[in-house]
């Protein structure tokens, strides 16, 4: 018997996804990219989970694969595709246009080929990213990325990247988990630019840069004065939304150059600086709070900590104890 794919609608932009029929997941991704096409590889009943976030500028999935398949058709004409494995795979888990894929490649980005996946294991799970044109060219001028707007560098459509992958990895990881539990701030407006803002620059990030810069390196001299110039803006706006995108327009710079300068006067990049002070900032609340009557998390919140799993973790690990224990004592 075919049992229907159900929907649930948790926010206005979030569904999760569960298809018993492998035509049911056809219809939903022919939606999505076009012409698809897909074949189960087994002999057992037919199972996938699937959850989708729609941020307008990108669209987010993630499958989880308990039947192995074979999937093949068109890719977005309109978007640029970015793949991933999520979790530790085997390593000949999947095979893409007849290349073996592992848990640090990044694939699918060439709009002009056709997908021809074959996940060979039950348990996988494979992350997409559905970018719009237009927007991941903004982002790469905007991060003096001029060798990801050549047609030859998304060509290659796949990257070996196992050193510089992890950073995105975690995000989209941290991402689910708030699409997981429901969160409410997914449906705030500002957290979903915050989402976008970061997201992208990581992404990019991850990709090696084909060719050398252009520009010079900021001096020694000049690159202080940039790390000050950007300290003294986070300052201000410490206990507000802050993205990588805001940070480096606000001080008329480009990402590569804030990072530069940003690593060579404090020892830490701009995001890890914020954490850093923003945890501060917190432990100085906690140890003036009055136990009886404080909630960490409003307090948190304040500090622009949304997860409480991720806060207990790097918390302890800058100060040594829990939140809860500096509030006590």
């Amino acid at each position: 018997m075919v049992n229907s794919s159900t929907w649930d609608n948790v926010c206005p932009s979030i569904i999760s996804m569960s298809f018993n029929d492998p035509d049911q997941l056809v219809e939903v991704l022919s939606e999505l990219w076009g012409e698809t096409y897909i074949d189960p590889l087994c002999l057992t009943p037919f199972q996938i989970e699937a959850l989708k976030a729609d941020f307008g500028d990108f669209v987010l999935c993630r499958f989880n694969l308990f039947s192995p398949v074979h999937h093949w058709g068109d890719r977005p004409k309109d978007f640029i595709m970015f793949c991933i494995l999520l979790g530790s795979p085997k390593s000949s888990s999947l095979i893409q246009n007849y290349c073996q894929i592992n848990a640090s490649t990044m694939w699918g980005f060439d709009p002009t080929r056709e997908s021809n996946s074959i996940y060979k294991y039950p348990g996988t799970s494979v992350v997409v990213l559905l970018i719009k044109k237009k927007i991941f060219y903004d982002y790469c001028q905007l991060m003096d990325r001029d060798d990801l707007l050549q047609s030859t560098v998304l060509k290659k459509d796949q990257f070996s990247l196992p050193l510089s992958l992890s950073n995105y990895r975690n995000y989209i990881k941290q991402l689910f988990h708030l699409m997981e539990q429901r969160s409410p701030l997914l449906k705030a407006r500002h957290y979903r630019r915050l989402i976008v803002e970061d997201m992208l620059p990581i992404l990019i990030d991850a990709i090696p840069r084909m060719k050398p810069l252009g520009v010079k390196k900021p001096s020694s001299q000049n690159k202080t004065k940039l790390a000050f110039k950007a300290r003294e803006y986070i300052l201000k706006h410490l206990q507000e939304p802050l993205t990588l995108k805001e940070l480096y327009q606000a001080i008329g710079t480009s990402q590569r150059n804030l990072f530069y300068s940003f690593e060579a006067t404090f020892g830490m990049t701009p995001m890890k600086y914020i954490k850093a002070i923003r945890l501060q900032g917190l432990r100085r609340e906690l140890k003036r709070a009055n136990p009886q009557e404080t909630l960490i998390m409003s307090l948190a919140d304040r500090w622009g900590f949304w997860s409480a799993g991720h806060l207990a973790r790097d918390y302890k690990k800058m100060f040594g104890e829990l939140p809860s224990e500096t509030l006590r004592s």
